[in-house]
């Protein structure tokens, strides 16, 4: 997010910086959400989930 307040920076340049290769959308958040409080899911909680393409790597 800090990167993409940068002046002067589009969300394409954004994007090809990414390592898959675009920046996170709602549905992705989403999926994540939906496996955190599923019946797939019993035991993971208090996690930090980074859902961030990435990003930091």
């Amino acid at each position: 997010a800090a990167r993409a307040g940068k002046k002067g920076m589009d969300i394409h340049e954004l994007d090809a910086n990414m390592p898959f290769g675009h920046v996170c959308g709602p549905e992705e958040v989403a999926a994540a959400v939906v496996y955190l409080v599923s019946d797939a899911n019993p035991y993971a909680n208090g996690q930090k989930i980074n859902i961030d393409g990435g990003g930091p790597m």
